[in-house]
Formats: C-alpha cells, structure tokens, sequence
C-alpha cells in the first residue's frame, strides 16, 4: 500500500545527524528573537532562563528522536488477502485489537468495557451537572449499569450517550469496509501504537481558560503512540484515531521538520501568553486555525483528507448493510 499523499505534506530538509541540533537552535533562537525585540516590559535574566530551558529539553527531544526513529517507525503492518477480505495485523497485539474495536471487527474485553464506559459516565454527568458518587472508580460493570438506569432518558445527550454505552457493551456494527481505511491509515501513517488513556494515570491537559481537567486523546512523538481518550468518545467512535493519525503522519512523513515546528510553535505561544497576559493553553489552541502550525497541518489539512477516505468506507458500509437487510435507497 503506497504512503498517503497529501500536497501540503512539509518536505524532510537535507540534514546530517550532526547538523540537527543547529537547525533545533536557529529556529528557536530566530522565533524569540524576533518575537521580543520590541518587549521591553520582560526582563532579559527571565527570557534567558527560558531560553536555556527550551534548548535542554529540544535537545534531549532530538537525541531520544534520533536513537528511537528507526525502531518506532519501521513498518509493523502486515496484510494477506483471504475469502472474506484482507486479513490486518500488527505486531503490537494491543494496538492490532483496539484498532479493530473500533470498527467492531472485536468485541471489547471485560476489563476495557469497565474502564471505558466508568469515564465516559463520568464525563457525560459533569457535563449535565449530575452528582456521580466518588466511589465510581472502583465500581464494577454491574455497579455502572445500575447507576445508569437512575439518569434521565429522555433528551438527545442522552441517545448519543447511549449510542457510545451500547457500542462499548454490544459492538452492534462490523463496518469491514471502515475497518479496512482504519488499517490504510494505520499503515501509511508510520504504523503508531494505539493504547486508550487512563484519566488517573495520565497527563492532563489545560483547557482554553487554563483548566487542568481536560483529558484528550493525543500524539506521541517520542514513542509513536496514539492515545486515545475514553472520556471524549463521539458517537463516531474512531474519530480520535482518524485526527490523531494526522500528527504520527508528520513525523513518520518529515521528523526533523515536524519537531522543528513544534518547538517554534511553543516558543511563539509562550511568549504569547506572557505578553497577551493570556494562558498557554489559549494560545496554543490559536494554532489550530493558523496555516503552517502543527495543529493546523494535522488537522485542517491531513486528517481532512483521511477523513475523506474514512467517510467513502462508510458510504461503502451502509449501502451493504442496506441491501443485507433489504431496505432500499431512499431516491433523491
């Protein structure tokens, strides 16, 4: 299966190992520069400080990068075709089962369906300003369907809240056609482990308004690892791998560009923040509607046209599942 091509895709500049940490340097050191050349209200002592801190961390950044790359981008995807299709694998056993849970090629196991449906309650209550007794982390699956059966019924939220319960409990739905794209993007995209956020054991993220309480599905670069986020689940279940595939297709596609980009794009909503008197996490979230970020990259632009694809598959679903059950088209 050819590598995903997408027009915008930055193109790998023509580094040697040696030349890396200088190119890291200059792009940090040009961004702040002139980002603070009129900011006089901020001491130098503090900037320096920063400064300092920024090129630690980059290059230790560039040096676990380098060791790690060939190893954590090797392709892991393998295929065959059989009688009923295309047989998927990948030599991560963990990331080969979610991967197919998500299109409901496999059911969920026992352990997963009690940790994914004791956070998405969890969420969807503090949405809806619902008490959830504190004991609910330790509660089992039975404990969680009983609390379940005391919460409203009857609004919309609730339908979509159902539609996530059910698909976790019963994986109503073999969608083989999106199972496949899933697998597509999987192997084009640097083939990326793919494990599911544990909340109480995890990194949190601060909101817009500067909130820690926000757990989301991310990219890691470092270990090339999906992560998904059982709180955040839509009724499309597989959307947080679709999006998130959009940054392991960064660095499988450009590595040196991408965490070039990264840390300027850091530097700049750092500074930022402390001039806009505003918090990072604001200004980070700025990126996503800014061309040549990170995030806008990945998301406006790559996951749009993974997106795309995942959407045919889908078409592709319905129209088989229709003529399964003899339920014509409805013509236009």
């Amino acid at each position: 299966m050819e590598k995903i091509s997408f027009e915008a895709d930055p193109k790998t500049p023509e580094l040697t190992e040696k030349d890396i940490s200088g190119h890291f340097a200059s792009a940090i050191n040009h961004d702040l520069s002139s980002e603070l050349k009129n900011e006089e209200r901020v001491p130098s002592t503090k900037w320096r400080k920063m400064f300092k801190s920024l090129q630690i961390a980059v290059m230790a950044t560039v040096a676990a990068t380098t060791i790690n790359y060939e190893y954590q981008f090797r392709q892991k995807v393998s295929e065959s075709d059989e009688k009923d299709g295309i047989k998927w694998s990948h030599e991560d056993k963990e990331t080969e089962h979610i991967l197919n849970t998500l299109s409901g090629k496999e059911n969920f196991s026992d352990e997963e369906k009690i940790h994914l449906m004791r956070y998405m309650t969890l969420k969807w209550c503090k949405e809806k300003s619902i008490k959830v007794p504190e004991e609910i982390k330790n509660w089992g699956m039975s404990d969680i369907e009983r609390f379940y059966e005391t919460l409203p019924k009857e609004t919309a939220a609730m339908l979509e809240f159902k539609y996530q319960k059910d698909w976790v409990l019963q994986n109503p739905i073999i969608l083989n056609h999106v199972n496949d794209e899933l697998w597509r993007i999987e192997k084009a995209c640097g083939s990326p482990y793919i494990r599911w956020e544990d909340p109480d054991h995890s990194f949190i993220f601060s909101d817009s308004l500067g909130n820690k309480d926000e757990h989301r599905a991310h990219y890691n670069s470092i270990n090339n690892t999906i992560y998904l986020a059982p709180e955040h689940l839509s009724p499309r279940i597989y959307d947080q791998f679709v999006a998130e595939s959009g940054h392991a297709d960064q660095f499988a596609d450009a590595p040196i560009t991408s965490f070039a980009t990264v840390i300027k794009n850091i530097s700049q909503a750092g500074v930022n923040a402390i001039t806009h008197g505003s918090t990072f996490a604001a200004e980070w979230d700025k990126l996503y509607t800014i061309p040549d970020t990170i995030e806008y990259d990945a998301h406006e632009i790559r996951e749009k046209k993974l997106d795309a694809e995942v959407k045919k598959a889908e078409n592709a679903d319905v129209k088989k599942l229709m003529e399964n059950s003899h339920i014509q088209p409805r013509e236009h």
